[in-house]
């Protein structure tokens, strides 16, 4: 998790870890693995996030601010990941200590849950309080989630990932969190649509897949979501395979044919997706093939 703890060479360490069973699913840990250091990217990182509550689960515009202390013996960090939870629709900007960083020279990497931004050093006290301002769009699909981050140095051979903790990083802001809120209350399924609304499965390269998109939110028991499609009078005459989710944004291909293998034949259906969870919810829409 990044979590950082300075021992000296006669300290020693306990570590506990608390599972819990989700539903039916028995806890189990795959692996644990420990990163030792000589010396921590920074003595301190504090960070927050802007705005720490959301009226809506469209993308909103977020900042994100970490401000480092350092000490003489600190490596330092040159790259900044922060976990978004959801994808990223729109990456802003990167500021060092008020100045924009050149995103093409310092490429940033846009992962379906997390960013991965870079730019030149900071190390040595002399960058003490210098600040990493990122500034991105990303939906909140659960109340309370947490934006956590972790900066390394990509100069080092296996560089250990520090965490950045919650606190006063500006100024400007009054959160001093990494967390956000969102409404209470709601639909659990969300967000639900095919694209595109005609689709070709004609093997030209054009409109060859459609694709099934919703969101899910408040849902922390990986819980089955199931999408069929009927024909106008009401027939099944498709289901995709099951996907088994929590809150995110997914998406499920199709490329026109049934269970047989067999290009369907063109016309209008419907879709149904249906979220099976302590709450069940249904969502239909429709979609046309054409050839």
């Amino acid at each position: 998790a990044g979590l950082v703890l300075h021992l000296d060479a006669l300290a020693c360490a306990d570590l506990h870890l608390h599972v819990v069973e989700a539903g039916s699913a028995a806890p189990r840990l795959d692996q644990l693995s420990i990163q030792l250091a000589e010396a921590p990217s920074a003595q301190q990182l504090v960070g927050e996030i802007w705005p720490i509550e959301t009226d809506s689960f469209e993308p909103i515009s977020f900042t994100y601010v970490v401000v480092p202390v350092f000490e003489e013996d600190d490596v330092g960090f040159d790259h900044l990941e922060i976990l978004t939870h959801t994808h990223v629709s729109k990456l802003r900007s990167v500021r060092l200590n008020g100045t924009d960083v050149d995103l093409a020279v310092h490429p940033p990497q846009v992962e379906d849950d997390r960013i991965v931004v870079s730019f030149p050093s900071l190390v040595g006290p002399q960058d003490s309080f210098k600040q990493v301002e990122v500034v991105f769009d990303a939906s909140v699909l659960r109340f309370g989630t947490e934006f956590r981050g972790w900066v390394f140095n990509s100069a080092e051979t296996d560089p250990v990932r520090q965490r950045v903790e919650p606190g006063n990083a500006t100024y400007r802001f009054s959160g001093d969190a990494l967390s956000v809120r969102t409404p209470i209350g709601g639909d659990l399924l969300r967000g639900v649509e095919a694209r595109p609304g005609v689709f070709t499965p004609n093997g030209d390269g054009r409109n060859d897949l459609l694709t099934f998109a919703f969101q899910l939110r408040e849902i922390t028991t990986p819980s089955p979501v199931t999408l069929k499609l009927f024909d106008l009078a009401g027939h099944l005459v498709h289901q995709l395979p099951s996907m088994t989710v929590q809150s995110g944004q997914f998406e499920q291909p199709w490329d026109g044919r049934d269970g047989a293998g067999r290009l369907m034949a063109p016309g209008t259906y419907v879709y149904e997706v249906t979220l099976h969870a302590e709450q069940q919810e249904r969502q239909l829409g429709s979609f046309a093939i054409a050839y």
